[in-house]
C-alpha cells in the first residue's frame, strides 16, 4: 500500500461518499453514524467485489469476493461491539496490513486483544495518540485461549507493553505491565495468519 494507492482509494470513497449521499469525517464512529468502509483480503483491489448497501445500520462492509481463508480484516469486519477500535486500525498502515495477513512484523502470526466500544466509554476523551494505543493491544504471534489459561507471556507490537496471561475460574485475565488485570472475552475467533479476543479496557 503506497501514497499513491492510499490517496486514489480515499478519491473513490469520497466520490462513492457524495453519490450515495453519505457523510466523510475524520471522527471516530459512534453508534448513530452510517459509515461504511471495505476492508478484508481483497481489499488491495478496492472496491472491486465489496457489497455494498446505503442507508444500511452498518459501519463496515464484508468483503464477499475474497479469496480462499477470511482474513481478520474480513472477520473484524462483522464485529459490531468494537467499531471505535476498528476504525482506529484503518487509519493505521501497519496495523491494517496486519489485519489483512500483509505485514512483516506479524509473519509468526497476530493476536489481537480488541478494545470494545465499552472501553472507549470508560475515557473522558480518545486519547490523543489513539494508533499507539492501539498498537499495545497486537501481539507479534499467536496466543491461544489454552496457552493464556497456562499463564503466557508476551510483547505487544514493538515491545510497547509485557503482557502476562492468567486464569481464574474458567477467566482469562490479562495485565498489560503493571495494570490491574483485564478479562479476555471470547474463545478466540481465528483467521488466516492471526486470532482475535475481546477486552473492555484499554491499555493507557
Amino acid at each position: 500500500m503506497n501514497l499513491k494507492f492510499i490517496s486514489a482509494t480515499f478519491l473513490v470513497i469520497a466520490t462513492a461518499a457524495t453519490a450515495l449521499g453519505l457523510p466523510l469525517t475524520d471522527k471516530h464512529p459512534i453508534a448513530e453514524q452510517q459509515r461504511q468502509v471495505s476492508f478484508g483480503a481483497a481489499s488491495k483491489e478496492f472496491g472491486s467485489s465489496a457489497s455494498a448497501v446505503s442507508n444500511m445500520d452498518t459501519h463496515y462492509i464484508f468483503d464477499m469476493g475474497a479469496k480462499g481463508l477470511p482474513t481478520l480484516g474480513d472477520i473484524l469486519a462483522r464485529e459490531r461491539s468494537a467499531t471505535i477500535a476498528i476504525d482506529a486500525i484503518l487509519r493505521s498502515e501497519p496495523l491494517m496490513r496486519a489485519i489483512n495477513g500483509d505485514s512483516e512484523d506479524f509473519r509468526e502470526g497476530l493476536t489481537l486483544l480488541l478494545p470494545t466500544n465499552r472501553a472507549f466509554s470508560k475515557l473522558d476523551s480518545l486519547p490523543e495518540d489513539l494508533e499507539s494505543v492501539m498498537r499495545r493491544h497486537f501481539i507479534p504471534q499467536i496466543v491461544t485461549a489454552q496457552q493464556m489459561k497456562r499463564g503466557a507471556k508476551a510483547n505487544a507490537y514493538q515491545k510497547l507493553a509485557a503482557l502476562q496471561f492468567t486464569s481464574s475460574q474458567d477467566k482469562i485475565y490479562v495485565q498489560a505491565d503493571q495494570r490491574s488485570p483485564v478479562e479476555v472475552r471470547g474463545a478466540g475467533s481465528k483467521a488466516r495468519g492471526g486470532i482475535y479476543f475481546l477486552v473492555d479496557e484499554l491499555f493507557v
